[in-house]
């Protein structure tokens, strides 16, 4: 958070959340947000020279012409000083509006070294839900290192192109799915930058998006390093 810029010209963008029937619906308040008035300049180069992953998502690019040129700058930078490139789709139609935003999202992803999609993300982007050619066609295109497939409730698959691995979900008591994906990117990516196998790492993906989901909110419910590591060790906390 050290390097939070604040502007004094722009709002704070907004999202409100109103669940309903057991639905979740969501409204955003973004338009001249200053989130949307990113632009390349606001990048800090020195911090790419020894950064060890850049994560970003579909979600910034569609906000503003500025956000899809800080966007792509992001990645020439990373490029530039050999920073993986992790990236989720992350496909927001509302936030779209009148255009189509599929090409540019799936420039992205192709672009990228680790992708983190939904399923029907995927779909979106590649006309298949079948998981094997998904992975195909993102290795074959060039993703370099890894590649998780989230499917809610049906639990994950990772890949690393020569090692596949079918997760189940983690048990949990579902109150709220909004933040579970992002939740798992969490978990996954803590779980590579701690040098933890492909496996575990998705193991570690698949805990944290499950219990992000207990909670109303979307991060309440994610647990620190201590509660994940007795989850992946069956250590039970003591509570009294």
């Amino acid at each position: 958070c050290s390097h939070v810029i604040s502007d004094p010209d722009h709002p704070t963008g907004l999202m409100f959340k109103e669940t309903l029937g057991g639905q979740t619906h969501v409204t955003y308040y973004r338009a001249g947000s200053a989130a949307s008035a990113l632009s390349p300049s606001d990048l800090n180069e020195s911090l790419f020279r020894d950064a060890s992953l850049l994560h970003l998502t579909g979600i910034t690019p569609v906000l503003s012409d500025s956000c899809r040129n800080t966007v792509l700058e992001a990645f020439r930078l990373a490029e530039k000083y050999r920073v993986p490139v992790s990236f989720d789709p992350n496909i927001r139609r509302k936030l779209w509006k009148d255009r189509d935003y599929t090409e540019l999202i799936r420039e992205l992803t192709l672009r990228s070294q680790i992708v983190l999609t939904g399923l029907d993300e995927a779909e979106a982007l590649f006309g298949t839900q079948d998981t094997e050619e998904i992975l195909d066609i993102l290795f074959n295109r060039g993703v370099a290192l890894c590649v998780a497939i989230k499917n809610g409730e049906k639990g994950a698959v990772v890949s690393g192109g020569k090692q596949l691995f079918r997760l189940l979900p983690h048990p949990c008591r579902c109150v709220e799915s909004v933040g579970a994906g992002d939740a798992f990117n969490a978990g996954f990516l803590a779980g590579l930058l701690k040098g933890r196998d492909l496996e575990t790492a998705g193991r570690m993906g698949c805990i944290c998006g499950a219990l992000a989901t207990q909670t109303p909110g979307d991060t309440e419910g994610c647990p620190d390093e201590k509660q994940l590591d007795q989850i992946l060790e069956n250590e039970a906390p003591i509570y009294r």
